[in-house]
């Protein structure tokens, strides 16, 4: 999941920075289903905030969701790792 993660928000950070939307809202349902299925459940509302604001063509909000994924994702340690995953990335 760690190492998926990392590149699915560089996906979502290449579509919002063109402004696909409907790319990036495919992305945040994907992170807001695989994450809280395998217990990263701290992004699930980051995600479906993502989701939703990239269905409503609100960047603001879309910018703010991404930047909260971006912050969890420095938070992110895998079992048997010293650093966090996007580290390793």
């Amino acid at each position: 999941f760690a190492a998926r993660l990392d590149e699915q928000l560089e996906a979502m950070d290449q579509a919002y920075s063109v402004l696909d939307f409907p790319n990036l809202a495919a992305l945040a349902h994907w992170l807001k289903g695989a994450g809280g299925t395998i217990g990263y459940h701290a992004f699930t509302e980051p995600a479906r905030t993502l989701e939703m604001c990239a269905k409503a063509g609100d960047g603001p909000g879309a910018d703010a969701a991404l930047r909260e994924l971006h912050h969890l994702t420095g938070r992110l340690v895998v079992p048997g790792q010293t650093h966090s995953a996007s580290a390793a990335a």
